[in-house]
């Protein structure tokens, strides 16, 4: 099998485990814990999942590219998005959270939305390793860290919800699993690539955020 043909493949198995390990969740909620929390913790995906687009704002293309291209300014491409993603990091949690007050959620709800908001700033921080691995054809690396992600949040999931946890339990294995997706994911772009491994600094810097809009897909 060609380099190509292989990282097709690789591709659609992360794609695979990113929609598969969702969509078993939320039937899982549905089962083990009823409608009301099901409708909850749609609420709280939703939510969340809103922001993603203002923690990525093209960035992550930006990385791919900058990488695939080899040039001097691929490191300061994934250091510069890692840092963009910090600075908004805060905000992005505090809306969501304001969010939830607004639309009258008690303080379980309130709680899952900041523990899973917490995990999505830590999923497009880990997104942004991925990147790199899509930058230097290494898609291997990003199949693994979705599936493992994928399965271990499933897996401590209907742990939570087993032990009478509920929505807040899941929302805590997400935190759990997707700061371990950042985590994993540095540490082999730090062994696989050294010389790309960003630096965990702030970055706000107007050209960045217009770069990144200039690598968003048409």
């Amino acid at each position: 099998m060609g380099r190509v043909a292989r990282n097709s493949v690789y591709l659609t198995l992360e794609k695979g485990a990113h929609l598969l390990g969702g969509l078993l969740l939320m039937v899982g909620v549905a089962r083990l814990l009823g409608d009301v929390a099901l409708g909850d913790y749609a609420y709280t995906i939703s939510l969340t999942a809103l922001f993603v687009p203002f923690l990525d704002v093209g960035l992550n293309n930006r990385v791919i590219k900058q990488v695939a291209a080899r040039g001097n300014a691929a490191r300061y491409a994934v250091s510069e998005a890692v840092g963009f993603k910090l600075v908004l990091a805060p905000v992005a949690l505090c809306t969501m959270a304001l969010a939830a007050l607004a639309g009258g959620k008690p303080a379980p709800i309130l709680g899952a939305v900041v523990l899973v908001g917490g995990s999505t700033v830590a999923m497009s921080l880990g997104d942004t390793m991925n990147a790199v691995f899509k930058g230097i054809q290494r898609m291997g690396y990003c199949a693994v860290l979705q599936t493992g992600l994928n399965a271990l949040l499933l897996g401590l999931g209907f742990v939570a919800m087993h032990r009478g946890y509920g929505v807040v339990g899941v929302a805590a294995c997400y935190l759990v699993c997707r700061a371990g997706y950042l985590g994993v994911g540095t540490g082999w772009v730090g062994s696989v690539a050294p010389g790309l491994r960003p630096w965990f600094r702030p970055v706000l810097r107007l050209d960045v955020i217009l770069q990144g809009i200039r690598n968003l897909p048409a």
